[in-house]
């Protein structure tokens, strides 16, 4: 991707998913901590109630550790950015 293109910071989180796997809720809301910033900009309540009301996908447990496929979060990110996101 070009340097020129201006990307805002949820942009430029969504390109810097993985191409598969799977994704923490911090990856996903960002984290101050890490240094990470969000790729969907709500705090991880807002982003847990949604997911409570089926709006956001159901995450799965793997190891003790709750995560999302990361296919799921790219397609949520582009349905956010299509406006159909339930907001």
């Amino acid at each position: 991707m070009a340097d020129s293109i201006q990307k805002t910071n949820s942009e430029a989180g969504f390109y810097a998913l993985p191409m598969e796997g799977f994704v923490r809720i911090w990856q996903v809301t960002g984290c101050k901590k890490r240094g990470i910033p969000p790729i969907i900009p709500e705090s991880r309540s807002s982003f847990w109630a949604k997911v409570k009301n089926n709006i956001y996908p159901k995450p799965v447990k793997m190891g003790g550790c709750t995560v999302w496929p990361v296919e799921e979060i790219r397609a949520l990110v582009k349905q956010i950015q299509q406006g159909a996101g339930g907001e």
